[in-house]
């Protein structure tokens, strides 16, 4: 309970990892039991709303810590946090994570753990493309720090865009992300279809141009220089802190949903 000990002496047991038919989790899912895994169907308008009311519940606790526009920008993290799972592939994990899936309805949570047949894949670098796309969050200054607090909420994408290692070793092009960039198609961008997030909020069709990751590729800046203005305006504890909070709302919401299916 209290930690590692420098001076312990006793043989620690491996901590196992999770498996599914037999094999590890895919990287591109994650390992955590909220990410997709529940007792029942979750939709995602209805993961992506509770997200949203749990992050503004936080914020009003901490409401004089941070300037408004601090506040619209992590409660837009949170409802916009998962539209990457609109994502077909992803749907398709989903809907093999269970019986009698609902017909219809874009899912965020699963009975049980489907298998992902494009590894690698990041459901929240989607999401943040997403919110990118639309033209009154763009030009906004606090869009840059939704998206970064969208694409940093598993933990697993931040300053930078870049392929995992295995992603590298399975293209043969030099480049390592030239046909794929974590689980996306970069030389033919793909589409999310649209996502009705409820209270007249419709995301539409997006185009995953996945061309930010890298400099110098078109008129738009790049992710790494929005990352690193970000990260010299606010710091990184102040970063890590509004990501915290992201997060906690994320895992509030879907402890709460382990209750009670929403389709």
């Amino acid at each position: 309970d209290a930690g590692w000990y420098a001076s312990g002496k006793e043989r620690v047991e491996p901590v196992s990892t999770k498996e599914r038919n037999g094999e590890p989790e895919p990287e591109g899912q994650g390992s955590e039991p909220t990410n997709t895994s529940q007792r029942n169907w979750v939709s995602l308008p209805d993961h992506s709303r509770h997200v949203e009311a749990e992050a503004l519940v936080i914020l009003e606790a901490l409401s004089e810590q941070f300037e408004p526009g601090v506040l619209k920008a992590v409660g837009l993290a949170a409802l916009y946090h998962d539209v990457g799972k609109a994502h077909p592939a992803f749907q398709e994990m989903l809907r093999k994570g269970g019986e009698s899936p609902p017909e219809g309805v874009l899912l965020a949570k699963s009975q049980g753990n489907g298998r992902m047949d494009r590894r690698h894949f990041r459901h929240e670098l989607g999401s943040a493309m997403a919110l990118l796309g639309h033209a009154h969050v763009s030009t906004d200054d606090m869009g840059d720090l939704a998206a970064y607090l969208v694409a940093a909420h598993h933990g697993k994408v931040r300053l930078g865009i870049r392929s995992l290692p295995g992603a590298r070793k399975s293209n043969k092009d030099s480049n390592p992300d030239v046909d794929r960039l974590l689980g996306y198609r970069v030389s033919d961008p793909e589409t999310l279809p649209p996502v009705d997030l409820g209270k007249g909020l419709l995301v539409p069709e997006t185009t995953l141009d996945m061309s930010i990751a890298r400099m110098g590729m078109d008129e738009r800046r790049s992710w790494l220089e929005r990352s690193l203005t970000l990260l010299e305006q606010y710091g990184p504890f102040r970063l890590a802190y509004l990501e915290a909070i992201v997060r906690a709302a994320d895992m509030r919401a879907s402890a709460k949903e382990q209750e009670e299916s929403t389709v």
